[in-house]
């Protein structure tokens, strides 16, 4: 009778544990799944545009994230022998798929962007402010540095001066030299490709 009591009580416990083995693992994968994802570095970085022109920029910044919400402030500079260009940007970005190797991620925002041009014939000033757009990858190098590169794309609709900048007909005939608010108004967006280098 004692053999039989042993035989069911083993029958029966020997499930259980298995049962519980198996609730471990799946608690242990879904707290590894769960697990928060969180960044945060200071960049500096290169671009280039807006297209189709290819002027140089160069800009610091900084970024965070926690798993996939994340936020961007930069500045940047760009400067040709007519023009120089001040950009700042507050972006939202969102990551698709979190993960601190790879990862994807798109983004919207404000940014603000003061021109001064100076020839011997003018010396004008202006500031202008738009939304962004913003699509972009960041990942780890073989170093395990941050980095990231991406497309930047601004809608310059609201002007805080006279001329509404930019894109690329302000230099045509539309300009006057007696007259050098008369820039052609343009909304076609300004695209600029960046490559960001943490520290």
């Amino acid at each position: 009778m004692n053999k039989i009591l042993k035989i069911v009580t083993a029958c029966l416990v020997l499930p259980v544990s298995f049962l519980c083995a198996s609730t471990q693992e799946v608690q242990e994968e879904k707290q590894t799944s769960c697990c928060c994802v969180e960044n945060s570095f200071g960049y500096l970085n290169v671009g280039v545009g807006p297209l189709p022109e290819l002027v140089p920029s160069f800009g610091i910044g900084y970024r965070a994230q926690k798993d996939h919400h994340g936020f961007d402030l930069s500045g940047s500079i760009a400067k040709t022998w007519m023009h120089t260009t001040a950009r700042a940007s507050v972006l939202y970005n969102y990551f698709f798929k979190p993960n601190l190797e790879s990862e994807f991620y798109a983004g919207l925002g404000v940014g603000l962007k003061g021109v001064h041009e100076k020839t011997e014939f003018m010396n004008n000033s202006h500031v202008a402010i738009y939304p962004e757009l913003v699509f972009g990858k960041q990942y780890r190098n073989e170093t395990n540095c941050q980095r990231f590169f991406q497309m930047q794309i601004g809608f310059p609709v609201f002007a805080l001066d006279k001329i509404v900048k930019k894109t690329w007909t302000h230099r045509k005939s539309s300009y006057s030299i007696s007259y050098p608010t008369s820039y052609k108004t343009s909304y076609v967006p300004e695209v600029i490709f960046s490559y960001g280098i943490g520290f």
